[in-house]
């Protein structure tokens, strides 16, 4: 059985454009709200729920416990997301333009 590729929507397409201009945010785990996009009709936008998980989904992301590596004291465990090795691939191969149309 092959794995059905990903679906490029406008909104993944803009996470893999951010990430692809955001090389810090490629080396350590980070928040969804770290991640600044621009939506279709242009205004800024940061990342969220929702967001986070079409890109799980995708297989790009991972939500991943951090433990010990908050710079402050907190009453629990913090999570936070990760870009996968499936990910990395796709900010890679990212366009420059997204490829669907101007109402997609």
């Amino acid at each position: 059985m092959t794995k059905k590729m990903p679906f490029l929507t406008y909104i993944r397409w803009a996470w893999l454009r951010a990430m692809k201009s955001s090389k810090s945010l490629m080396r350590r785990p980070f928040l969804p709200r770290e991640v600044r996009y621009r939506d279709q009709r242009g205004r800024p936008r940061t990342g969220g729920g929702p967001m986070m998980h079409s890109l799980r989904l995708a297989g790009w992301v991972e939500q991943i416990t951090v433990d010990g590596a908050m710079p402050m004291w907190t009453s629990g465990k913090a999570t936070a997301w990760q870009i996968t090795a499936a990910g990395r691939l796709a900010i890679e191969a990212c366009p420059d333009e997204f490829p669907g149309g101007p109402n997609a």
